[in-house]
């Protein structure tokens, strides 16, 4: 649809898209260079997304399920979800020293990897201290709940101060 001339026409596309839908760009792809003759079509470009599990380990994060916590919850709620998230440690703390945890499988690893670890340095460390059971899951949940609690400290008192300039803005007009 961005192609057609009522939005602009031909042009280079990019979709982004999960590795599940990559045989509909293809398709897409294919049917744009039979169609490229006639109205120019490009074929588009994709991105390749990978989503984050939801707190309970599912592959998707569901309201019905209440897998995942949002900035606007209780800081109390938010440290409860993620003290009582899936992880991949083992049943127990004496296995967990000798044979590692599972992070590729753990969404508190995930909460640090996608949102808020910026230190590329120090996602491979958390990492690999899990891997070698140097970190157990319930000390790297408190690493995570702090973490995430202060950021949602500072993106509250940043709100507050944005509202009040919206509402500023909103008056004046």
């Amino acid at each position: 649809m961005p192609q057609l001339e009522d939005f602009g026409g031909p042009k280079p596309t990019a979709v982004p898209v999960g590795v599940d839908q990559d045989p509909h760009l293809r398709f897409t792809r294919d049917l744009s260079r039979v169609f490229s003759r006639k109205y120019g079509f490009v074929p588009p470009s994709s991105t390749y997304h990978k989503l984050i599990k939801g707190l309970n380990g599912s592959p998707k994060m569901a309201k019905r399920l209440s897998n995942y916590f949002t900035l606007n919850e209780k800081p109390e709620k938010i440290a409860e979800k993620v003290s009582n998230a899936f992880t991949g440690g083992r049943p127990s703390v004496k296995e967990q020293r000798e044979l590692g945890g599972v992070p590729d499988i753990c969404p508190v690893y995930e909460i640090c990897l996608f949102h808020f670890v910026e230190d590329d340095d120090a996602i491979r460390k958390t990492y690999d201290a899990c891997k070698t059971g140097r970190l157990l899951c319930g000390e790297h949940k408190e690493q995570v709940i702090d973490c995430v609690l202060k950021f949602v400290k500072e993106h509250k008192k940043r709100k507050e101060k944005l509202l009040e300039k919206a509402k500023a803005v909103i008056q004046a007009s």
